[in-house]
């Protein structure tokens, strides 16, 4: 029995390279993870980096405090 569809062009496979999808999840894991952790280290510099740069302007920024002077 003939196929209805026969006039349309079939899809050809034979042009394809089969590549496995797991080697394909392989490939992607590493730079992912690298991604995350470095995220994650950046996350922590700027972290510090703004504690730092806190401490180093702590005492520039307060204002100066005049007491009255006591009589007694």
């Amino acid at each position: 029995m003939q196929s209805p569809y026969t006039d349309q062009p079939q899809p050809k496979n034979d042009d394809r390279v089969a590549f496995p999808q797991d080697w394909l999840l392989s490939f992607a894991t590493p730079p992912l993870l690298i991604a995350v952790l470095g995220t994650k280290a950046l996350h922590e510099m700027f972290l510090n980096f703004s504690s730092s740069s806190e401490e180093v302007f702590r005492g520039d920024r307060l204002p100066v405090l005049h007491f009255p002077q006591s009589d007694e």
